[in-house]
């Protein structure tokens, strides 16, 4: 799966892979998360943090489930899939 997706979707992200393929791994070992918690565990800005995590979301790696505009919490939905089935 991991491979899947360094290959189809982090590769693909231009000058972001930089930290995309740092956010894939953390993504593994924390499925759910905040934007802080990524700026923190990565050490990136929130602002980087947050177009990263954006960049994930539109290439539906992430998805946010909070549905609010702050705090907001997104999960490795892909990955958590495999546990529910």
């Amino acid at each position: 799966m991991k491979e899947h997706l360094l290959e189809d979707k982090v590769m693909m992200m231009g000058k972001k892979v930089k930290n995309a393929i740092p956010l894939l791994n953390y993504l593994f070992r924390q499925p759910a998360t905040t934007i802080n918690q990524i700026s923190e565990s990565l050490n990136l800005t929130p602002k980087t943090s947050g177009l990263l995590i954006s960049t994930f979301q539109e290439a539906g790696t992430v998805k946010e489930i909070t549905g609010a505009a702050r705090d907001r919490v997104f999960i490795f939905d892909p990955y958590l899939k495999i546990f529910r089935t």
